[in-house]
């Protein structure tokens, strides 16, 4: 709210002038120029002025009123506006969540259709997505398994007696198939079967 204090005097007065009012205080001093004051009002308020002249001059007092009010009405309060809630940030899935640990059965892709069941390869881990690794329909052929980073997996390999199982990086194999600790980076193995006809290579993909 922006009060106006206007000083009239009739036109043989030239004195300065102090204008209060008994909400704000002391407006200014003018020689009859236009005084203002802002505040922020929260209920009706109704504010006096009044004006004294500095000089003590007898003509200086030829004010024909010394005091003035005026009532503002305050209608509402305004609502003030709400300060949006901040969406949170959905705590992200991890992988082993997502994907908890599963097996599935493969044979790979052998040198030959007639050989392939020669070799089969059962894989435990955090398998990613492992219905699309291994569709439901059909022998799995996959030999290429996206897993968890940073998690285990042990692959079972039978199919046949002695196959002979030979892991590069850190993955381990025996004659009973292969197991890492973690999958930190890619890990592959190769499996042979005793007669030598089958030859399956399976690579572990961290995700």
């Amino acid at each position: 709210m922006t009060y106006t204090y206007d000083v009239l005097t009739s036109w043989e007065c030239s004195c300065s002038y102090r204008v209060f009012d008994d909400k704000l205080g002391l407006i200014g001093e003018t020689l009859g120029e236009t005084l203002t004051r802002t505040t922020t009002l929260t209920q009706t308020t109704t504010n006096t002025a009044s004006v004294d002249a500095i000089s003590q001059r007898s003509d200086c007092f030829c004010l024909t009123e010394e005091n003035d009010s005026v009532t503002v009405t305050v209608v509402g309060t305004p609502t003030p506006t709400a300060t949006p809630t901040a969406t949170p940030t959905p705590t992200p899935t991890t992988c082993e969540a997502l994907w908890p640990v599963s097996s599935i059965i493969t044979i790979a892709k052998g040198q030959s259709a007639a050989n392939n069941l020669k070799v089969s390869h059962l894989i435990v881990g955090n398998i990613v997505d492992p219905a699309a690794v291994c569709p439901s329909e059909g022998p799995c052929t996959a030999h290429r398994i996206p897993v968890c980073a940073g998690t285990g997996v042990t692959i079972a390999v039978t199919g046949s007696a002695d196959n002979t199982n030979i892991g590069r990086g850190v993955i381990s194999c025996d004659v009973d198939g292969c197991f890492v600790d973690a999958v930190d980076v890619t890990e592959k193995y190769k499996s042979t079967s005793a007669d030598g006809k089958d030859t399956d290579r399976i690579t572990l993909l961290p995700r």
